[in-house]
C-alpha cells in the first residue's frame, strides 16, 4: 500500500520520462494511480481488466503499446509489467513513458556533415528518428529497404551499403542495446 505508493513517487521523481504509474490488482482494478501531471483520488481509480497490456502483465508477460501521441502531441509509450515472483504474478504495474527526451537525443546526433542516428524497438518499429513523421506513421523497419542484417542481437553489425528510409544510398551500422531491447542505427550518405 503506502510503501508501494512511496516507491512509485520516488520513481516519478527520479525518472522524468515516466509520466504515470499504476498498480493493478489481479481482478484488473487500479489500487494505486500516480501521475506527474495530475492528482488522482480513489474516485479516479479505474477498472482496466479489458486493457490488453494489463491482461498480458497479469498473465506474467511484459507488454507495451505502440507509440501514441499524448493530448499535448508528445510521443508516449504505455508498458505493463508483471508484479511478483516469476510464475506467481500478483499484480500488474503499468507506466506511461514520455519519449520526447529520446526524440531530442536522436535529433541532436550528427555523424559527419549529413549522417544521423535512429532507434528501432524489439518489434522492429521505428521509435526515434530526426524525421518524427516517420515514427508517427508507425513505420516498421522490416518493411523498408534497410537490411535485416542490421537487426541482429550482436553488439554491433558490419557496415553495410543500402537505401535508407528516405531512399538515399547510405553506409549503415547498428548496435543492439540488450538492456532496452532496441537497436541504434547510424547512417551516413555515401556521397559524403
Amino acid at each position: 500500500g503506502q510503501d508501494t505508493a512511496y516507491l512509485f513517487n520516488q520513481l516519478l521523481r527520479d525518472r522524468l520520462e515516466i509520466e504515470e504509474i499504476s498498480l493493478v490488482t489481479p481482478t484488473g482494478r487500479e489500487q494505486i494511480r500516480l501521475s506527474r501531471m495530475y492528482g488522482y483520488s480513489t474516485k479516479d481509480l479505474r477498472d482496466v481488466r479489458t486493457d490488453e497490456l494489463v491482461q498480458s502483465a497479469l498473465a506474467g508477460k511484459l507488454a507495451y503499446s505502440k507509440i501514441e501521441l499524448s493530448q499535448y502531441l508528445e510521443p508516449i509509450l504505455r508498458a505493463s509489467f508483471p508484479g511478483g515472483r516469476p510464475g506467481n504474478t500478483v499484480a500488474a504495474i503499468t507506466v506511461v513513458i514520455n519519449l520526447k527526451a529520446l526524440w531530442g537525443l536522436v535529433q541532436q546526433q550528427r555523424i559527419g556533415r549529413s549522417g544521423y542516428a535512429y532507434v528501432v524497438d524489439s518489434e522492429h518499429a521505428l521509435i526515434g528518428h530526426a524525421d518524427q513523421s516517420l515514427v508517427l506513421k508507425g513505420l516498421k523497419i522490416t518493411e523498408s529497404e534497410v537490411p535485416r542484417e542490421l537487426l541482429n542481437h550482436r553488439e554491433s553489425s558490419d557496415v553495410l551499403t543500402y537505401r535508407s528510409l528516405q531512399g538515399i544510398e547510405v553506409l549503415g551500422v547498428s548496435s543492439y542495446d540488450a538492456e532496452n531491447k532496441w537497436w541504434e542505427i547510424v547512417e551516413l550518405p555515401t556521397q559524403e
